[in-house]
């Protein structure tokens, strides 16, 4: 317990030094104010990070301050006067900058954090049919459309669009994988998953390799990628809200 609270003790005198760094930045740098904002996004401040985001929108391109305003609530749990507050901020900046696809895209994601999918979706499409190339919206279209009902063969084509546009990103084989295993073609998924892994082994992209082992078959494989993935620190809360459940799910199947 003493070893606990002199790291606990530690950890808290670097994050304010760091803290202290920054304010520095902010006075020499304007773009250190967004800095700042992650920082603060990154210790759960989310009232003060949301204050300077407030008082941004003006100082910085519309769509910079959107960004950062989604990268924020993305990482807490959904509080509605926070989630007021930044939406206020969204609608105004399209309201001055309608043609704005960078915004809308920010608003889609916005939405998807509130659940929103049928309106994240149309929104989504309504980037794709003014910049077919969007990779973006590709990915995030096709990722939202694979849990819909009755899903078709769109998110695919969606997504292998996507690939042709960027090549093979970890991020957009990690849906395509998603997609796989919604099809059926768990085998596929395994094979997307690997590679990913193997670029990038992070607690989400391992805990998505289990789920493709797991479907195909392969449950000591499966355990593994699970287990490790936990070692690294995986809550049901770093994954897309309409993963919980496989999660939660997987966890009780693999016990």
């Amino acid at each position: 317990p003493t070893l606990f609270r002199s790291e606990e003790a530690a950890t808290a005198a670097f994050v304010r030094e760091a803290e202290t760094y920054y304010r520095k930045v902010v006075d020499h740098s304007p773009t250190g104010k967004l800095a700042l904002i992650d920082f603060l996004g990154r210790h759960q401040r989310v009232d003060e990070a949301l204050d300077l985001i407030e008082k941004s929108w003006d100082e910085f391109p519309a769509v910079t301050v959107a960004a950062a305003s989604v990268r924020l609530l993305s990482r807490e749990v959904p509080v509605a006067a926070n989630f007021k507050r930044v939406e206020k901020g969204l609608l105004a900046a399209l309201e001055k900058e309608p043609q704005s696809v960078g915004l809308i895209v920010a608003l889609a994601e916005f939405r998807d954090l509130q659940g929103r999918n049928d309106e994240a979706i149309r929104l989504y499409r309504k980037v794709l049919e003014r910049n077919n190339h969007h990779v973006v919206a590709l990915n995030n279209l096709s990722f939202l459309l694979t849990f819909k009902k009755n899903s078709s063969a769109e998110p695919l084509q969606l997504l292998n669009r996507a690939l042709e546009l960027a090549g093979e990103e970890t991020e957009l084989l990690d849906t395509r994988a998603i997609i796989y295993l919604a099809l059926g073609r768990a085998q596929d998924a395994v094979t997307d998953m690997e590679e990913v892994v193997a670029d990038s082994p992070t607690a989400v992209h391992r805990f998505h390799l289990a789920r493709a082992y797991a479907k195909a078959g392969q449950q000591a494989a499966a355990v593994e990628q699970l287990q490790k993935a936990h070692e690294l620190g995986l809550t049901s809360k770093q994954l897309h809200r309409l993963e919980r459940k496989t999660f939660a799910e997987l966890n009780a199947s693999l016990k």
